[in-house]
């Protein structure tokens, strides 16, 4: 556990102000979409992981284009101890893609409409982000699933 606390800290650092677009490696979105196209008002919205270990990953994506990233991590038992930090950042629709900019960094997240609790063992679905691609080898959302918060709040397991 360590080892992944260690890995979460080194990649952020304390809260950073939006990176300008000449800062940022070229996104690269795949050319084959995984699905529709949904508009900017489908996916504005507060987004988070579900996790039963000692990491705690939340993506706001507000309605004027900036983003702001919450990244947690604690030691076992040390809820109460953990470090958070936050980035500011920016974010704009690419077909069914989200390209999130924070840090100098860019990641490609796919907006899924009806993405499964199955994930954590919960019944039903809600919109959600699944991380693809990223600018950078040292990334925060590749292979993670966030989903809608309100959605996650009506959940009795993950209240």
């Amino acid at each position: 556990m360590r080892s992944a606390l260690i890995l979460t800290l080194t990649l952020i650092a304390s809260v950073a102000p939006a990176s300008s677009d000449d800062q940022v490696p070229r996104c690269i979105v795949p050319s084959t979409p995984e699905g529709k196209s949904p508009s900017r008002d489908d996916i504005v919205g507060h987004y988070a992981a579900v996790s039963e270990s000692e990491w705690n990953l939340e993506v706001w994506l507000n309605t004027d284009g900036t983003a702001e990233v919450l990244s947690e991590g604690w030691e076992a038992g040390q809820h109460d101890e953990r470090t958070s930090v936050r980035h500011r950042g920016s974010w704009k629709v690419s077909g069914p893609y989200v390209e999130l900019r924070y840090r100098g960094r860019c990641e490609i997240l796919f907006f899924n409409p009806s993405l499964s609790f199955a994930e954590f063992g919960a019944s039903g679905a809600a919109p959600g982000l699944q991380g693809r691609h990223a600018s950078v080898s040292q990334n925060l959302f590749i292979g993670r699933s966030l989903w809608r918060v309100e959605h996650l709040r009506r959940i009795p397991e993950v209240k």
